[in-house]
């Protein structure tokens, strides 16, 4: 579906994002399965933009042959399009040019529409380049008489609009072309246990029979592989979560090639629990598939990220490559271009490039770890039951249950410790709503160690600032705190002007 224009800035981001990592899947797709002799390095949609009018089989000036998206949906539908020439003649005039091309597509697209494919939300405009759309938009709406929205809008709609559509029309292609050859077989029939436990999918019958293929041959090399100890019986109900150990494939090409076993399989995690763990079955998995010959260009690396979005992990813009070295950036940014045939931008600007997303993808890598493996560990106890006051305070928060769990938690040692440790002049009742205002001024903190650890009252808590007002009084209770974290043998390397600088910001 089309992006919504209701949708938050966040979600569009991260649905753009998704579209990106779809769109690289198809590019390794079509480059290896979509043509008719050798594979043919595409990059969608910039090299089809630039070849979608040439005749069949033009020679680049690099000596190799371009292919245009015609041929492309020729091939795997097996036959040329109702309609359009092979071999048309292309106009020198580019407002005829661009009048012919907006036509082909429009033909292309009614006959995939009539093979079934769901492309009616799908313009012709939206597969041009940017130079060729704005001229179709000026030329459309001076033949209907009306004004031309500016070049920015225009330029701003293209970006948004045009990847979605070759997204679509890429998913599509493969529905009504390849998709519709799979066909249940007499090992598989289509009444077996395997095509029962997907009745109420929300595939295709082609795709349940996929998924029934996957898990007739899962449950048949399990014990095979893994004789000692094997993982459990399965039924693959999806195509990401129930492949992402990578335990599911590796069957599946042993049942074929069960000379990979001890080349690749053997020593595999049948448990799967980290990101390193699924790393290393992804690595198997490819090395086995480069053992066959067969290289998608798929990387370990996609797999990890993979695992971390499945177990909640917000990490939908986040690229592989930006978790590579510099050097090792520059060399991946000159391969995929080079094998893409696109012009790979000066180094100078990859460097910035790296500079400023390398450091936040790490940011954000680490942080989500936190929230995933750490942070879901955190429940509910039954001095701090889910319905207590604590909880109430906060049932409208931005925060996850988790972290509502711990922010409820800091608010139950420091209500039952306030009064223990400045009896004289106890501080006033407060609900702990977030972990930066409410825990500045130390006081929270010291409540909650002295919980644990009273003996550090006399020790440092006594003389603490009860209503920081200055800098000064922030820096002597961040003080008190590290010097009692100290104390009991916790040094994280906190020091006391992060939190003065916090207080005055």
């Amino acid at each position: 579906a089309v992006v919504s224009t209701q949708s938050t800035g966040e979600e569009i981001k991260e649905e753009e994002s998704f579209l990106l990592q779809v769109l690289n899947s198809a590019e390794r797709w079509i480059s290896q399965m979509g043509w008719s002799n050798l594979p043919n390095p595409v990059s969608i949609p910039h090299t089809i933009w630039q070849t979608v009018l040439l005749k069949k089989g033009t020679v680049t000036n690099d000596g190799g042959k371009r292919r245009s998206v015609f041929e492309l949906v020729q091939n795997l539908c097996g036959r040329p399009i109702p309609g359009i020439p092979v071999n048309p003649p292309i106009p020198t005039n580019a407002q005829e040019k661009v009048k012919l091309l907006h036509w082909q597509l429009n033909t292309m697209l009614t006959f995939l529409k009539v093979q079934g494919a769901k492309l009616t939300h799908v313009k012709a405009e939206w597969f041009l380049s940017l130079s060729d759309f704005l001229l179709w938009c000026h030329l459309s709406n001076f033949e209907s008489g009306l004004q031309t929205e500016p070049e920015e809008v225009l330029t701003m709609k293209h970006e948004k609009y045009s990847s979605q559509a070759w997204v679509d029309l890429v998913l599509q292609l493969a529905k009504v072309f390849v998709l519709v050859k799979v066909k249940p077989s007499k090992s598989l029939p289509a009444n077996s246990d395997s095509y029962k436990s997907l009745a109420r999918s929300v595939y295709s019958t082609e795709e349940r029979t996929l998924l029934a293929w996957l898990s007739y041959h899962y449950e048949g090399q399990r014990k095979e592989i893994w004789a000692e100890n094997p993982p459990p019986t399965r039924w693959i109900v999806s195509f990401d979560n129930d492949l992402l150990d990578g335990l599911v494939l590796a069957a599946l090409l042993s049942s074929y090639c069960p000379f990979l076993v001890k080349l690749h399989f053997a020593d595999m995690y049948l448990n799967v629990r980290s990101p390193e763990e699924c790393f290393h079955n992804a690595l198997s998995i490819i090395h086995a598939l480069r053992t066959l010959g067969i290289d998608y260009d798929i990387h370990p690396t996609d797999t990890m990220l993979t695992f971390l979005k499945v177990q909640g992990a917000k990490l939908t813009h986040v690229k592989a490559e930006w978790f590579l070295s510099l050097s090792d950036f520059l060399l991946w940014c000159h391969l995929s271009n080079f094998e893409s045939g696109l012009q790979t931008e000066p180094e100078e600007v990859l460097t910035m490039k790296h500079e400023k997303y390398s450091s936040q993808a790490w940011v954000d890598l680490v942080l989500q770890l936190a929230k995933v493996f750490v942070l879901v560990k955190v429940k509910p106890s039954k001095s701090l039951p889910a319905n207590s006051d604590s909880y109430k305070s906060l049932a409208r928060s931005v925060y996850s249950t988790e972290e509502r769990t711990l922010l409820a938690w800091l608010s139950y040692h420091y209500e039952g410790q306030r009064k223990e440790i400045w009896a004289e002049n106890p501080p006033p009742t407060r609900w702990i709503v977030s972990f930066d205002n409410d825990l500045l001024d130390g006081l929270v903190l010291a409540a909650l160690l002295s919980s644990y650890c009273p003996f550090l009252v006399k020790l440092h808590f006594a003389d603490m600032y009860l209503n920081v007002r200055s800098p000064e009084e922030c820096f002597h209770n961040a003080l008190s705190i590290i010097h009692a974290l100290r104390t009991l043998g916790i040094d994280y390397d906190i020091h006391p002007t992060d939190t003065m600088l916090t207080f005055l910001k």
